[in-house]
């Protein structure tokens, strides 16, 4: 349609404007003359309106097709607000309060057959409690370390099943990074995580939705331990103890080394100097788990998890 349309404005105005050159050609005589010109009066008073229709054809033949289609909802993913997710926020968490010395640590990756046994081991005697975000397919090799992660009273998150960036994958990807990770950890430990973290931290904006489906809170970091990065243990206990603030979400990885050595440093400077260590759920007072998706008995029979709010 937007093409015929820009042709018959097109031929439209070359036909007219070759039908006064013929006329003004062909004039002999006063009356050929003035009849020349009445036509072209007639021309120009209606040139305003043939450069609209130009202007509208030319418009449209650059519009991409989709403009024109009529809108749909097809493809638009249903979300139906539950009780649970209402108290979730599609923003991420980064930190939580700045008014009181309290931090929460991560640990990312695991579990690990060594190194989250040495992490684990540093936090009992201190008697610490962490967020761990594991993978699914490392909690496939290594159940029990995941359990004993549980039922030491620490809190389980979500890291996805094989730790791929989330924004070169499609939402159904995504979507079955998610439900496999959350199957396989209530598989063992008898409750779905009601915390995610994405890989590298990245997730698209328009794919969060996928999050309150399963009852997850996006939660992220405000120091990164650059235990990935860095294998010194000087260099790890530096970044973090320099960084840390009230309300710090401090992320390491349980897959590192150079996290059992800096570890126990970090732990004795930070305690030290005044702060209280929690999870990410009672720093940030989220909701301590979903009803529609926890099974309550398993978790009256781990009164360990009973952390007490900080609120």
């Amino acid at each position: 349609m937007r093409f015929s349309l820009m042709e018959d404005a097109i031929f439209s105005t070359i036909e007219k404007w070759n039908l006064l050159y013929e006329k003004m050609q062909s004039s002999h005589g006063i009356y050929s003359a003035f009849s020349g010109w009445v036509y072209f009066e007639t021309l120009i008073s209606k040139l305003p309106k043939l450069l609209s229709i130009g202007l509208i054809a030319l418009a449209m033949l650059y519009l991409p097709l989709d403009s024109c289609a009529e809108p749909t909802t097809e493809n638009i993913p249903e979300v139906v607000p539950t009780p649970a997710a209402s108290k979730l926020s599609l923003k991420s968490i980064s930190s939580g309060p700045s008014d009181s010395k309290y931090i929460a640590l991560t640990f990312d990756d695991g579990p690990h057959p060594v190194i989250t046994l040495k992490v684990l081991e540093e936090l009992r005697i201190r008697n610490i409690k962490a967020t761990f975000f594991v993978l699914g397919e490392r909690v496939k090799l290594y159940p029990s370390i995941l359990q004993q992660v549980f039922t030491e009273g620490h809190e389980i998150g979500n890291h996805t099943y094989t730790h791929q960036n989330l924004h070169a994958l499609s939402d159904e990807a995504i979507e079955t990074e998610i439900r496999e990770t959350q199957n396989i950890i209530k598989k063992n430990i008898g409750f779905e995580p009601k915390h995610f973290r994405p890989p590298y931290g990245v997730l698209r904006a328009e794919s969060k939705w996928l999050l309150q489906q399963y009852h997850l809170q996006n939660i992220l970091w405000s120091v990164d331990s650059q235990d990935w990065k860095f294998h010194n243990e000087d260099i790890i206990y530096n970044f973090v103890v320099q960084r840390v603030r009230s309300g710090s979400i401090v992320l390491f990885h349980d897959i590192h080394p150079g996290i059992m050595q800096a570890l126990p440093r970090i732990l004795d400077t930070l305690l030290a100097e005044g702060y209280h260590f929690t999870t990410v759920t009672d720093l940030c007072g989220l909701p301590s788990f979903c009803p529609e998706t926890q099974d309550i008995p398993f978790k009256a029979q781990n009164p360990v998890l009973r952390i007490q709010s900080l609120k």
